[in-house]
């Protein structure tokens, strides 16, 4: 009873015959604050689960699968939990209760619903708190049952309230009759726009991403704190996806994203971006480090090192998707290209370091090279 009574984090994997366990073991918990469930057979211990809910005074995290409880609504007497992860459980039916109150939730984390379900969940919640939301392994849908979606999402709580949004779906569920027509434009997140104060978004959608530098401009002035964007396939898709992002506009964020520190694009790189006078001042950003490009091609690995080490010069580190993807000749030269680019970026790191050091030791800076330009 006192190690009970101590106990502030549970996880549990109740199998049929634990309905007395729980019944009688929740009345010692009074201080539990973590709590997870998994089981197999939710009929036989419904009762007993909710029973055991009621005692959870103080909880602030509970993982349960959705078939823990025969109704979702029943977690909603917790009135202290601040993060809440259910996972779908496809052998039982999914329920849901109108007017589910959420005084204190501010972390909601799904796993394997629909866009629908999860839609349909959101309208009969009262969530005056959430911020973030993690959407995991969500099956395909068309765009605009995804943007019906997100239009329920901005209306749900004030959209400056928003911190994060991750979305993964699963990559395995694209039908076979999926065409280009199908992939995500700006229009389709369009809502998502409105959370001037999101600092997180990962949203990887199996339909890919139809984007372009003026999506992009848009995207950047829209989400001004944030600091980490992902807008790609999901990593197990496997496939390309057509881009027409060139690296050229990804200046956008050195623009307006201030804060931003990872990026996750398809890019086209057959463009080649632009040469920088050493005469004009350049918009620049150096909390960025890191680049998902996906399968992205790349036709000029010099140009583009270059630039970007200009923007973005904190610059390390670019990952491709291609070790995963079966490309042929012209695509294993983008992969290489993008690992030239790297190796640049570290190389032109590594040069502003010595150059900083050398102006503490003595005094000035190294004397100016002519590389030639203007």
């Amino acid at each position: 009873m006192f190690l009970a009574a101590s106990l502030e984090s549970l996880q549990l994997f109740a199998r049929g015959d634990s309905s007395l366990f729980l019944s009688t073991f929740g009345a010692q918990c009074a201080n539990l604050t973590e709590f997870s469930i998994f089981t197999t057979d939710c009929a036989s211990i419904s009762t007993a689960f909710n029973s055991f809910l009621s005692h959870l005074t103080r909880i602030k995290s509970i993982d349960v699968d959705a078939t823990s409880c025969r109704s979702f609504g029943n977690l909603s007497t917790l009135t202290t939990l601040q993060t809440l992860i259910v996972r779908k459980n496809s052998r039982n039916k999914f329920e849901l209760r109108d007017q589910m109150q959420f005084p204190s939730l501010v972390d909601l984390e799904l796993h394997f619903f629909s866009f629908k379900t999860i839609g349909r969940m959101l309208n009969s919640m009262s969530t005056p708190q959430l911020n973030s939301i993690d959407l995991d392994s969500v099956s395909y849908s068309k765009a605009h049952v995804i943007r019906a979606f997100f239009d329920r999402l901005q209306k749900r709580v004030p959209v400056n309230q928003w911190h994060a949004i991750t979305i993964d779906t699963d990559a395995e569920t694209v039908p076979i009759d999926f065409t280009p027509d199908d992939t995500i434009t700006l229009h389709t997140f369009q809502p998502l726009l409105s959370f001037a104060n999101l600092a997180h978004a990962n949203i990887q959608l199996n339909a890919g991403f139809q984007l372009s530098d003026e999506c992009v401009a848009r995207i950047a002035e829209a989400w001004p704190l944030i600091e980490t964007l992902r807008l790609t396939l999901p990593y197990e898709a496997k496939r390309a996806v057509a881009s027409s992002i060139t690296i050229a506009g990804l200046q956008a964020f050195a623009r307006h994203c201030p804060l931003l520190q990872s990026l996750g694009l398809t890019l086209d790189g057959t463009i080649q971006p632009p040469k920088f006078k050493s005469t004009v001042a350049v918009a620049h950003q150096e909390l960025l480090r890191f680049i998902d490009v996906g399968v992205s091609i790349l036709s000029s690995p010099e140009d583009a090192a270059e630039f970007l080490s200009t923007v973005f010069p904190s610059l390390s580190k670019i990952e491709t998707y291609w070790e995963s993807y079966n490309y042929i000749q012209d695509e294993f030269d983008s992969a290489t290209a993008w690992n030239t680019v790297q190796s640049h970026l570290r190389l032109g790191i590594k040069v502003r370091t010595r150059e900083r050091n050398w102006g503490r030791l003595h005094g000035s800076s190294l004397p100016p090279i002519d590389d030639g330009s203007d």
